[in-house]
């Protein structure tokens, strides 16, 4: 199982996850179609699964880890 698929599952459906993020349940069966996440969304699905998905996973082109840091700073 992908990192979105187990957002998905730990939400409760596409439907409930395009909820808590502000979004649709076609932009999310989207992303599902197409095996991505835009980034923006990536840190907030971690933050709605409480770290059980982590926007590493979701996104791995991103560099979180600088990302992060300068969100720290």
């Amino acid at each position: 199982m992908n990192a979105l698929q187990q957002a998905i599952e730990t939400i409760g459906g596409q439907s409930e996850l395009a909820r808590r993020l502000g979004t649709s349940a076609q932009a999310v069966n989207n992303w599902c179609r197409r095996g991505n996440v835009p980034a923006e969304y990536a840190p907030v699905i971690e933050s709605i699964t409480e770290g059980k998905v982590k926007a590493e996973d979701l996104c791995p082109q991103i560099p979180w880890h600088m990302v992060r840091s300068t969100e720290a700073a």
